[in-house]
C-alpha cells in the first residue's frame, strides 16, 4: 500500500520538476505564442501531478476499504480505546 503511494509521489514530483523547467525555458523565449504554450504545458502538469497525488491518496483508501471487508482489517478495536 505505501509503495504504490511513494511511486506516484515520485512521479508527481518528477512532473513538476519539469514544469518547472518548462516555465524558466518559457520565460526565456521572446515569442509571446510560444511563451503561452510553455505556460499551458507547465499548468497541465500540474493538473496531472495533483491528479496523481489524489489517485494514490484515493487508491490507498479504496485499498484499506477492501482489506477491512475481507477481515484483514480490524477497526473496532482501535476505535474502541478511550485516550
Amino acid at each position: 500500500m505505501v509503495i504504490g503511494g511513494m511511486f506516484f509521489v515520485f512521479h508527481a514530483v518528477m512532473l513538476l520538476v519539469i514544469s518547472f523547467f518548462v516555465l524558466i525555458g518559457a520565460s526565456k523565449v521572446d515569442s509571446l505564442g510560444l511563451r503561452t504554450f510553455g505556460r499551458m504545458l507547465a499548468f497541465a502538469l500540474w493538473v496531472l501531478a495533483v491528479y496523481l497525488i489524489a489517485f494514490s491518496i484515493y487508491g490507498g483508501y479504496l485499498q484499506r476499504v477492501s482489506l477491512h471487508k475481507e477481515g484483514r482489517i480490524c477497526y473496532h478495536s482501535i476505535q474502541r480505546r478511550k485516550f
